[in-house]
């Protein structure tokens, strides 16, 4: 991949000189990683080859390569879908006051459902970050949780349609 990692190394040389630039960049890998899982080691197909090519190309044009994991949250308002006949709009039959622990159990599992049952209405706001990072020697390097701005990820927009990490009503 000598060509690849010579042009490479070249784009990440005048990214990083020009005026304004990013502080580090991000290239999402094709397969999802866990953090006990993320060494260069690891890497699956097409992954394992683009890293070789960006460490080296990193390496020539004086930067430093690590693998971290992105992280994406999102707020906003939601509306939860509720069932009318199973949350109390047209309950019918009686209810036994002396035995509430069956439905204490249903209600508990009801309100289980709703937390996952719901339709984003709007994204307020949205934020990505980088943590769980490894060194170029598979070593674990205490970077903390480092914010991704939208200029600093490539492909440009590959987290566009990603869903968050949880969702939570």
């Amino acid at each position: 991949y000598e060509r690849e990692v010579a042009t490479a190394a070249e784009i990440l040389g005048a990214t990083f000189r020009k005026d304004g630039a990013p502080t580090k960049l991000a290239w999402l890998l094709e397969h999802q990683y866990s953090a006990a899982g993320l060494s260069f080691a690891g890497l699956k197909g097409h992954d394992a080859a683009r890293v070789q090519v960006l460490r080296q190309a990193a390496e020539r044009a004086g930067c430093a390569a690590h693998l971290g994991v992105v992280h994406i949250g999102e707020t906003g308002p939601a509306e939860p879908h509720f069932d009318m006949y199973e949350y109390g709009g047209w309950r019918s039959g009686w209810q036994d006051d002396d035995a509430p622990d069956e439905e204490e159990d249903l209600d508990q599992e009801r309100e289980a459902d709703v937390r996952d049952d719901f339709d984003v209405i709007e994204v307020s706001d949205a934020w990505h970050y980088v943590d769980h990072w490894v060194d170029a020697q598979n070593g674990s390097v205490d970077f903390g949780k480092l914010p991704l701005k939208e200029n600093e990820l490539l492909p440009a927009g590959a987290l566009d349609d990603a869903a968050p990490d949880e969702q939570r009503l």
